[in-house]
């Protein structure tokens, strides 16, 4: 009886620190920037309708991309002092001044045409339909659809439609 119950009890023990080991393991798996403590990866948007994107973190590095589009979304992938490695929707990497870039959120449309609904789920109706590539602000996420706004449009896209939200992303109201 007694080395039946010292070998539960051993057991128990050893299933403990296993799941503390994976809860440790999963703790290691996310990262976090060393300059500003935010997770990476993360989106953000560019502050600008000009930033130089750089071959490395500084000015003395070379400018290997211009981008001229305002609330761009691009995700945050490194940081190093006052620079973050930025990726782009075309997996385009480089180095850009945290002052050219919000955390603000906003995405830009993937499909041809993105349906926009008036609601999250349920009995959902078209309020309208938006372009590829024209970039929209995002004002929260639920699990599989933002509610985004562009001019008098404002409704829920699916996450499928856009470039601009992690899948299982969620934020805001």
């Amino acid at each position: 009886m007694k080395h039946v119950l010292f070998t539960k009890i051993k057991f128990l023990g050893l299933l403990a620190v296993f799941f503390c080991a994976m809860s440790w393991a999963h703790l290691a798996d996310a990262k976090v920037g060393k300059a500003t403590g935010l997770p990476i990866p993360r989106f953000v948007s560019l502050a600008s309708d000009e930033v130089n994107m750089r071959h490395g973190p500084g000015k003395s590095f070379p400018i290997a991309w211009v981008y001229r589009v305002e609330n761009l979304p691009v995700q945050v992938i490194d940081e190093w002092v006052h620079w973050r490695k930025i990726r782009d929707l075309d997996n385009i990497e480089g180095w850009v001044h945290k002052s050219l870039l919000r955390s603000s959120r906003s995405a830009i449309i993937t499909n041809d045409l993105a349906d926009v609904l008036d609601q999250e789920s349920g009995d959902t109706k078209l309020v309208g339909q938006i372009g590829r590539n024209v970039v929209v602000a995002i004002k929260a996420c639920g699990i599989q659809h933002c509610l985004i706004e562009k001019g008098p449009v404002e409704g829920w896209l699916s996450k499928s439609q856009f470039y601009g939200a992690f899948g299982e992303e969620m934020f805001g109201n």
